[in-house]
């Protein structure tokens, strides 16, 4: 985050940088919010119809 930040204060011109961070500040915050919600969904929810659906499909082709 903050070589991100860095990177934009050394390209962009001064007038335009609040946008640029404001963007890159807002990618963050919705990447921690999908990124809770994602390992929720690994750690909660069952796989093994769709596991043994790519089994089988692998076995088929390989």
């Amino acid at each position: 985050m903050v070589l991100a930040m860095a990177v934009i204060a050394d390209v962009v011109p001064p007038r335009d940088r609040g946008r640029y961070q404001g963007v890159i500040g807002a990618v963050f915050g919705v990447s921690s919010v999908v990124g809770l919600l994602g390992g929720f969904l690994v750690d909660n929810i069952r796989l093994g119809g769709s596991m043994s659906t790519c089994r089988s499909a692998r076995s088929r082709w390989w």
